[in-house]
């Protein structure tokens, strides 16, 4: 057997470019502030990675009897370290990949 390397990542960079849709459920508007301060953050380069992603982000926002999916225009780096910053921030349910 006799395997032929081109390139090597680091597993955290691999993931963050990979597709993938990043669920955000909000309880209210008050978290949308951070949560746009973390996403423009990320779109701007000024990630670790250095990288663009191709992760989609979709808010899940309670409305009367039903729950609105609104989902975000662009593609954006999906690592764990920006999952557990959305997560942290406060009225922020719950972070889920789909």
């Amino acid at each position: 057997l006799r395997l032929t390397v081109q390139s090597v990542r680091d597993i955290d960079s691999a993931a963050a470019t990979a597709p993938m849709v990043i669920k955000i459920w909000l309880d209210d508007p008050a978290p949308l502030q951070s949560l746009k301060s973390i996403i423009d953050r990320e779109a701007s380069g000024e990630n670790s990675n250095g990288g663009r992603g191709r992760g989609r982000i979709s808010l899940m926002i309670p409305s009367a009897n039903r729950e609105v999916e609104v989902r975000l225009d662009g593609a954006y780096m999906c690592t764990p370290q920006v999952r557990a910053a959305i997560r942290a921030i406060p009225g922020v349910l719950e972070v889920q990949e789909a």
